[in-house]
């Protein structure tokens, strides 16, 4: 859906660095990729919070995070160390993180062909997105062990249980982009 923003400008802007602006909320997003050859923004990558804990020391932190901002990973596509020092940031920004629940919830879209029926509940400008759970950085207030995330094939926002090391999720990294 496009929805114009203050600025006249059309609410999500494609910026052709592997990113997307939110005029709205000011937010950068991280795009994926279907050319899935190791590529840390591969579609097909899912994460584990942590090893054993609710501490953030899992995949979607020391391979996903630690990727995007420079540092050395461990590819989930590739299964192995694609890196052997620090490399460059994504999108020439050092700063990417994991969005809490409410960002993530600003870019569900049910309006979106096929929402709920196969194709994910987001605005297409996002481009390849898994109709399935994405993980936030927002913790269950009732369940500290446990983090929200957002469903994209049917836009629900849901508690998950998941940060033992166990449970995987798919992942978008966010940026404040003012």
């Amino acid at each position: 859906m496009w929805t114009c923003s203050p600025s006249g400008l059309p609410r999500y802007v494609v910026n052709g660095d592997g990113t997307l602006t939110d005029h709205q909320t000011g937010l950068m997003w991280e795009l994926k990729t279907s050319a899935c050859g190791g590529e840390i923004t591969c579609l097909n990558n899912y994460y584990t919070w942590g090893t054993g804990d609710n501490n953030p020391d899992g995949t979607l932190y020391t391979s996903f995070l630690a990727t995007l901002n420079g540092g050395d990973y461990t590819s989930p596509s590739a299964g192995q160390d694609v890196s052997n020092g620090p490399t460059a940031c994504f999108a020439n920004h050092c700063d990417w993180r994991i969005p809490t629940i409410a960002e993530l919830n600003t870019i569900i879209e049910t309006s979106a062909p096929g929402c709920t029926t196969g194709s994910p509940c987001i605005d297409p400008a996002f481009g390849p997105t898994q109709a399935s759970g994405y993980w936030s950085s927002s913790s269950l207030a009732g369940f500290p062990n446990g983090a929200w995330f957002v469903n994209f094939s049917n836009g629900f926002v849901n508690g998950y249980g998941g940060k033992f090391g166990t449970d995987d999720g798919y992942a978008r990294a966010v940026r404040s982009g003012r």
